[in-house]
């Protein structure tokens, strides 16, 4: 049985898990992105961590969406469909967070990672009509960047949905986000004709959507009830959790859907030797 109200987050949950995902297809997409995005190369050595950051226990909202990282630099994407000054400020904690991590002894300091926030909003956050902004620590008066270490890329696909079709084929970040706005199947294809990453990463997207459909859209308490029994739902709930590892899905996901504590379902992983990356 689906959750309907799920179903509007569908597509924040769909690009989540294409741009967190394993396969050779989607690291090359994730790499070309990132690339397109901060007009810097990424490297080879890109690999995804745990999205609980956290350095600290005792510090809240610690656990981003997808973060990236590289010998120099972590690449945090977070995927925003409301703007809220709440949102903006748990967006710059995950920064300090980061920044942190790098840092266990003094001498770190001068080898701390850069940190480059990547919001892909569904909103115009500055309200100027543009596609991309970007944001670093600038004095005022004489405009000077102050340092290197923290970067924020703004992609607002508010933007990319009004832009025309032909338009989209002449800026490479439009045409490698399109797929994230456009839900007429036909133009999608039309759009990726003849590139062959784009065409592959679609049918990427088409199989996560099926996942999600298969999986995660249920309602785990009339599952249970066709069981009869609460052991029944509760091992239902456990069996449904075991099966969305398996496919992928992120932790704070399943723990939302099955109302099973993210420790818990660590512990499943491990058990299991499940690795959701």
């Amino acid at each position: 049985m689906y959750i309907e109200n799920e179903r509007t987050l569908l597509k924040d949950k769909i690009i989540k898990k294409i741009l967190s995902g394993n396969t050779k297809v989607l690291k090359q997409y994730v790499k070309e992105l990132l690339e397109e995005i901060t007009k810097k190369e990424v490297g080879i050595e890109l690999s995804l961590i745990h999205p609980n950051v956290g350095v600290n226990k005792n510090v809240v909202n610690s656990e981003v969406d997808i973060v990236y990282e590289t010998k120099e630099c972590y690449y945090n994407i977070e995927v925003n469909k409301d703007y809220s000054t709440k949102l903006d400020k748990k967006n710059l904690a995950y920064i300090h967070q980061l920044s942190l991590r790098s840092i266990k002894k003094s001498k770190d300091y001068r080898l701390g990672k850069k940190v480059i926030q990547i919001n892909i909003d569904n909103y115009d956050r500055f309200k100027k009509a543009k596609f991309v902004y970007k944001t670093s620590l600038i004095e005022e008066n004489i405009y000077k960047k102050r340092n290197e270490e923290i970067e924020i890329y703004d992609i607002n696909l508010d933007w990319l949905k009004k832009v025309d079709y032909n338009d989209i084929k002449k800026i490479k970040l439009a045409k490698l986000l399109y797929l994230f706005v456009e839900e007429d199947l036909e133009k999608i294809t039309k759009m990726y004709e003849g590139d062959e990453l784009m065409t592959d990463v679609k049918k990427e997207a088409e199989k996560i959507l099926e996942n999600f459909d298969a999986l995660l859209y249920y309602d785990p308490y009339e599952l249970g009830k066709e069981v009869g029994m609460d052991k029944g739902r509760d091992e239902a709930k456990i069996q449904t959790a075991h099966n969305l590892i398996k496919a992928g899905i992120d932790l704070g996901i399943i723990s939302k859907a099955t109302n099973i504590s993210i420790q818990d379902l660590q512990k499943m992983q491990m058990k299991k030797d499940i690795n959701i990356f």
